[in-house]
């Protein structure tokens, strides 16, 4: 009797288990190959869960790029949830900072102000789609109408709603991840990502650069949050006299904003 209550204990802690691998995968197909390179994936990122939960994402890199060479410091809030982003990109020769979502957006480049048209906003959401850590988050959920289908020898690549490539993990036997390529757009972009690092609650490549040699970086910080984005972020055009010292992380600067008419 005993042996029977330990066996149906199991078996509803197996059935339990499944429901909610199955939940999570909803919307989410593929071969049985992808999906388990997958689940490898969010093992070595530091669990699916965590990616899932995530609502916004807060990175800061230290970034090389061919025209400014090293010394760039770029500071990001990203909406995991809906399009958006709030981005600052500091350097002795540049002082970009931009802020957008689905219905507006402005971007202040060398303290000259002005919004995003249409069309950019529509190029960022079109980008924001296809998104490295707007994937994580979506493949983690399973709520986007996404396929999987295996890459050899480690890794998958990623088909949208409507089964067009958007993205492709070069995964290590180990799970890894140290290649992601972007499709879609006027180029397709391929990064080569380096050993992993502990970020606290995460892991993710010390390291990236583009194939071309283009754009590189190291990652200082990455930070999932589970709070929306628009509780981390103001996207308050800034008043261009503020003192540096009073911008509040990424592209955001509660202290320091346009006046409403």
């Amino acid at each position: 009797m005993i042996v029977f209550k330990k066996f149906s204990l199991i078996c509803s802690i197996l059935l339990l288990t499944a429901s909610f691998a199955s939940a999570e995968n909803n919307n989410l197909e593929g071969d049985k190959k992808a999906l388990e390179q997958m689940e490898l994936m969010f093992q070595k990122l530091g669990g699916r869960q965590i990616w899932a939960n995530a609502k916004s994402i807060y990175t800061v890199e230290r970034v090389r790029h061919y025209k400014y060479g090293d010394g760039i410091i770029e500071t990001v809030w990203r909406d995991l949830e809906n399009p958006g982003a709030s981005i600052k990109l500091m350097h002795p020769k540049l002082n970009l900072v931009y802020a957008w979502n689905r219905t507006s957006g402005w971007v202040s480049r060398e303290g000259k102000l002005r919004d995003l048209g249409e069309d950019e906003i529509d190029q960022k959401e079109a980008h924001w789609h296809r998104d490295l850590y707007t994937l994580f988050h979506q493949l983690a959920l399973g709520e986007r109408e996404l396929s999987l289908k295996v890459l050899k020898p480690y890794g998958f690549k990623v088909l949208d709603e409507d089964r067009k490539k958007i993205g492709e993990f070069r995964l290590t036997p180990q799970g890894e991840l140290s290649q992601w390529q972007r499709f879609g757009g006027q180029e397709s972009v391929i990064y080569i990502y380096g050993p992993y690092k502990s970020f606290g609650l995460v892991n993710f490549p010390d390291w990236s650069t583009t194939s071309d040699g283009h754009w590189g970086s190291y990652i200082v910080q990455l930070q999932p949050n589970d709070l929306p984005f628009k509780v981390n972020v103001s996207l308050e055009k800034p008043i261009l006299d503020c003192a540096d010292s009073d911008w509040q992380g990424g592209a955001v600067n509660t202290h320091c904003v346009s006046k409403k008419p």
